[in-house]
């Protein structure tokens, strides 16, 4: 298990180990937690700035105002982080990748579940057998790794290595962070 040692703030003393999981699950829920109400400012804030360089942000920021426009929600339920690895140094930033389950749940008209269902099948990566049909949209069991990116002031930043992110990881993430976390 991964630990550190945390200092409060009021006291300047020391609280004990915390659990590296537990504060990264925690930042990463806030993450969820905007996301899902749709803060999507500040979801977009908490995203790793370099995932930007390769998709602008006012790219994503239109793709979700579509998707509002087509009565189109996207939610994210049942996240649970595993298996964190421990942070890797390059340049003023630290790096760790965890194993993320959850459940993706895209909310829309009832009519338009087999379109959107017959759409997803066509995209690279996505499995058929992880998505299922509800009565008010489409669940994906999502099985994926996240990883974790501190900046020199430790806050957290988060990008997934979901179907549509992985094949740019290699020119958002360094190279020595890549190989570094495969092992």
């Amino acid at each position: 298990a991964i630990s550190m040692t945390a200092c409060s703030p009021k006291t300047g003393g020391k609280v004990g180990k915390v659990n590296m999981l537990d504060i990264v699950t925690k930042s990463y829920m806030a993450y969820v937690g905007l996301a899902n109400s749709g803060d999507l400012s500040g979801a977009l804030d908490m995203m790793y700035p370099k995932f930007f360089d390769a998709v602008p942000r006012n790219a994503i920021e239109q793709q979700f105002a579509s998707m509002d426009m087509a009565g189109i929600k996207m939610l994210t339920n049942n996240v649970k982080l595993s298996d964190l690895s421990q942070f890797v140094t390059s340049g003023d930033e630290q790096f760790a990748k965890a194993k993320m389950n959850a459940t993706q749940k895209i909310e829309m008209d009832p009519s338009k579940i087999d379109f959107v269902m017959s759409q997803m099948a066509t995209q690279p990566g996505f499995d058929a057998s992880k998505a299922r049909k509800v009565d008010d949209g489409i669940e994906i069991d999502l099985v994926q790794d996240l990883f974790i990116v501190k900046d020199k002031d430790n806050k957290m930043s988060f990008i997934d290595s979901s179907p549509q992110i992985a094949p740019m990881l290699t020119k958002i993430l360094p190279s020595d962070v890549l190989e570094k976390l495969s092992k």
